[in-house]
């Protein structure tokens, strides 16, 4: 993928404008975030075809089963990031824009960006909006470069 000029400014326009955003599956979910993100970055949104197609857990589920086969969050964001050519990297290497997968409970996966500040991976919270957490934890499981 290619970073559209000025990526910089447009993505911490876009952090600041959903800094309150709830999390809303089907709406404004994790997944949904970074795609947005990643729209914002590159003009191109991996999630396109599933863009409101869903509107619970157990239905974006559903859909990411129909389509690959399985239905966690880890292997959709495989899967869609190799569809999209974004490479996997070691979560100590994720730079500014760059995806990462967390784990903050067992089998509680939560997919965020790496926020222009380079230390800490931002997603939506069900409660709080955007929320942050380190890149150097033990929680990031994954990354990829966008």
């Amino acid at each position: 993928m290619i970073r559209v000029q000025n990526w910089e400014f447009a993505l911490s326009d876009f952090f600041a404008e959903k800094e309150h955003r709830p999390f809303d599956y089907g709406v404004w979910d994790c997944c949904l975030f970074v795609c947005s993100a990643i729209q914002v970055i590159t003009g191109i949104d991996p999630a396109e075809s599933f863009r409101g197609k869903y509107g619970s857990l157990h239905e974006a589920l559903t859909l990411i089963k129909a389509r690959y086969g399985v239905g966690t969050v880890p292997t959709v964001v495989e899967k869609v990031t190799a569809e999209h050519g974004m490479k996997e990297i070691p979560p100590a290497f994720a730079q500014r824009g760059d995806i990462v997968l967390l784990e903050l409970a067992e089998d509680d996966f939560t997919l965020g960006m790496v926020h222009l500040n380079g230390t800490d991976v931002v997603f939506p919270h069900a409660l709080l909006g955007l929320r942050r957490h380190p890149v150097l934890s033990p929680e990031a499981k994954k990354a990829w470069r966008v």
